[in-house]
């Protein structure tokens, strides 16, 4: 499966994501096992190994060398967040 690339990685696109995404997508995952019971141990394990390899293969950035940038885009667009 990693071997091939299609659609965007294949044309040349860099993903990017923030070092937070790599704790906290485990995270969610065990929170998928323990709370909302949509997930067994096996899945989970299997989604994190997943995750793993995902993230060895993107731009890892800090995300606060992007907070500005994204703080000036959410007032640009309004974009909202609901408040729960």
């Amino acid at each position: 499966m990693w071997g091939r690339t299609c659609g965007p990685a294949r044309d040349g696109f860099n993903p990017y994501t923030v070092y937070i995404a790599l704790p906290e997508a485990p995270n969610t995952l065990l929170k998928h096992v323990g709370l909302i019971n949509d997930l067994d141990m096996e899945e989970a394990t299997n989604a994190a190994e997943d995750i793993l390899q995902i993230y060895s293969r993107v731009n890892v950035v800090n995300p606060k060398v992007l907070s500005r940038e994204a703080f000036q885009l959410t007032l640009a667009e309004d974009i909202q967040y609901m408040m729960t």
